[in-house]
């Protein structure tokens, strides 16, 4: 009998190591707080060490730029499970601003949902009433299904025409690898994206306070409703937030989660530090503790070890100038007028920090200037005289670094009778609207142009007139004077006013 015991005593030791692990394995899957946190480090290039991302695919953008700063199989389709979720907020968000109904429209549930097993809701029941604010702050903090179904059928009429909106939406921020089944994530084979259409996505979500504000917040309540007399309160899951966690993350100003069997573990989230936005997408996790880690060291690695330089800044400060003809100042030949570089867009690099890394200097690029057609006077301070478009040196047919705009530094008065000014630079460039006056800069000229002709006739007028009178004044005079020329009265010729009148204080004969 002692043998039997000890021989299963001795079994139950030999299992419990296996038994154990198995027990943790499970354990770190319910619970949260257990984070099994991927190793941030970074090698002597700069690139951050494959332990400190624990994901099948991943990416950390520079939200100012665009750049990729890192990435791990970002274009494979992937499964998002409930980060499907940022579009929808985002498209309700417009809805809300464009409908000018605001974050207090009432939205009355008209049947109840059906969502598979586990499926995260707050159980709207027929006939209760919700603000759009309400169901935005469910969708997002509890991840409530039914509240995405809810807002697109509120929204476009039904889901499947919300779908819609949302794959052209997709489309439209040129998100080639994701199509959109549902509003909510819950799994379908037919609904995917990757890595880095989610990280386009928030990042262009983010553009908006409302969402942010949303992001930001970590704890909601909603009232309770004559259907259901219980508050319900929601909580923000994303750990980053979190001072008490151990993912705590300062610089992180937000994210979404999401979970099912097929998708893992996936997590979206951006960061802001030192006047600096990333943006970090992590797709199938193995644990909910290893996204939040990733996710972590992503956003961690984009601010620490990058940094962006402004072009505008580094390029716009060299001296240039326009030569303008017709001017009062030089009315024989041209006019040189500094100019201003106003750049059309914010342009920025993102540089890796490393001890060889070297800022880049202005003879890196190489400029492309495009004047207007017929740079004449009169110009008028604030006017667009051109454009210059900076290029990296070797790569000017790529798309420009920066494009600024060629102001005119000060007005240039229009000689009286200056002569024709030659024309001036690329005739391909589009002539631009002259802020100062709001009409086109060449119907300038052409303004110019009519009042010389005018008045040229006008002067033509006044000689033609003077002429007649003078003849029917010698008329007169020789019907009623003397036929010798001492006899004759002096008489002066015919004045006229600024405006072309006859001057009634001439000594001559009054019409």
């Amino acid at each position: 009998m002692k043998r039997k015991i000890a021989a299963f005593l001795t079994g139950l030791l030999l299992l419990a190591p296996a038994q154990t692990g198995k027990a943790q394995q499970l354990a770190t899957e319910a619970d949260p707080t257990i984070i099994p946190e991927p190793v941030y480090a970074v090698d002597e290039n700069g690139d951050l060490s494959p332990a400190a991302v624990n994901a099948e695919t991943a990416i950390c953008l520079d939200a100012d730029t665009g750049d990729v700063l890192y990435e791990k199989q970002a274009d494979k389709k992937m499964y998002p499970a409930s980060i499907t979720k940022v579009m929808t907020c985002m498209l309700a968000l417009e809805y809300v601003e464009q409908s000018g109904h605001g974050m207090d429209e009432v939205v009355t549930v008209e049947h109840t949902y059906q969502l598979e097993k586990d499926a995260v809701e707050i159980y709207m029941k027929k006939g209760e009433q919700f603000t759009m604010e309400q169901l935005l702050y469910a969708l997002m903090l509890k991840s409530a299904n039914d509240a995405a179904l809810l807002l697109a059928e509120h929204i476009s009429g039904s889901v499947e025409s919300f779908v819609e909106s949302m794959n052209e939406k997709a489309a439209e921020l040129g998100m080639t690898g994701t199509h959109f089944v549902n509003p909510n994530g819950l799994h379908d084979d037919d609904h995917y994206t990757t890595a880095r259409d989610m990280a386009v996505l928030m990042r262009q979500a983010i553009q908006n306070e409302n969402f942010c504000k949303i992001l930001q917040t970590m704890s909601y309540q909603i009232p309770e409703t004559a259907q259901t007399p219980e508050i319900r309160y929601l909580s923000n899951s994303n750990r980053l937030m979190k001072e008490s966690e151990s993912a705590y993350y300062e610089p992180c100003m937000g994210g979404k989660t999401g979970y099912t069997s097929k998708a893992r573990n996936t997590f979206v989230c951006y960061a802001r530090k030192d006047g600096r936005t990333v943006v970090a997408a992590v797709m199938h996790s193995p644990l909910s503790g290893t996204r939040f880690a990733s996710g972590k060291n992503l956003l961690r690695y984009g601010l620490e070890n990058f940094e962006s330089v402004d072009l505008a800044q580094l390029l716009a400060q060299t001296p240039l100038s326009a030569q303008i003809t017709g001017s009062e100042e030089a009315p024989d030949g041209t006019l040189e007028v500094p100019v201003n570089q106003v750049p059309q867009d914010e342009a920025k690099v993102t540089l890796r920090k490393t001890e060889t890394n070297e800022a880049p200097s202005a003879d890196d690029y190489e400029a492309k200037i495009q004047w207007r057609e017929n740079l004449r006077a009169p110009i008028v301070s604030g006017e667009v005289l051109g454009t210059v478009s900076y290029y990296r040196r070797g790569e000017a047919e790529a798309e420009a670094a920066l494009v600024c705009d060629l102001v005119a530094s000060r007005d240039v008065t229009a000689a009286l009778n200056a002569p024709g000014g030659s024309e001036t630079g690329d005739s391909s460039l589009p002539v631009v609207t002259d802020p100062a006056a709001n009409i086109p800069a060449r119907q300038n000229a052409s303004v110019t142009t009519w009042m010389t002709v005018a008045l040229i006739v006008l002067i033509a007028l006044i000689v033609i007139v003077a002429f007649m009178l003078l003849r029917a004044g010698g008329g007169q005079r020789s019907r009623h004077s003397a036929p010798t020329r001492r006899s004759a009265p002096r008489r002066r010729s015919p004045t006229y006013g600024n405006r072309g009148r006859y001057n009634t204080r001439s000594r001559g004969r009054r019409r």
